[in-house]
């Protein structure tokens, strides 16, 4: 997914949607620039993630990092806990950059955006998941079969969530 800043950013989590309630290894990669053909290009991407999330189950929030209003770590005593091992990505106004979330298990729930064409992401163009006054979350990505070498299957949108400050205002939104 590409995340397009309209003002100075800090992404505390990424709120996820899950198929199961175990936990499951995921790597987050994240690159200057749109995710658009470098699918494949595992040097374009920089690992900013690697450790494990606990799946809530199917439609329920399954958080790396801080999510939401409720900060998850490693050390409590609860079983529903995130991981707190996700660094901070501070992101100035007017940056495009990429995450791709990569699980080795067919776990992360994802929707079709109902155009079977499935050259229509060829283009320059993508499509909206979420825009306010501080990000465009550009939501109209694909899902790739295991590993970097794995094929690319468009449509997919993003199903989950962003958790961020802005530098302004110092709000966890």
């Amino acid at each position: 997914l590409d995340i397009r800043t309209k003002k100075e950013i800090t992404i505390h989590g990424i709120e996820l949607n899950l198929h199961g309630n175990s936990d499951y290894a995921v790597e987050v990669y994240t690159k200057m620039g749109s995710f658009k053909g470098s699918e494949s290009d595992e040097e374009a991407w920089e690992l900013w993630y690697n450790g494990t999330v606990t799946g809530a189950g199917l439609d329920s929030e399954s958080c790396i990092g801080k999510c939401g209003a409720k900060e998850r770590t490693d050390d409590d005593d609860d079983d529903d806990d995130g991981d707190m091992r996700l660094l901070l990505l501070d992101l100035p106004a007017n940056e495009t950059r990429a995450l791709y979330v990569s699980f080795q298990e067919a776990v992360l729930v994802y929707s079709s955006n109902g155009d079977d064409d499935e050259n229509k992401n060829n283009n320059s163009s993508l499509d909206f998941g979420f825009e306010n006054d501080d990000l465009e979350l550009y939501a109209d990505g694909g899902v790739k079969q295991k590993g970097w070498d794995g094929k690319v299957v468009h449509p997919r949108l993003f199903n989950g969530a962003l958790t961020y400050e802005t530098k302004q205002s110092g709000e966890i939104i």
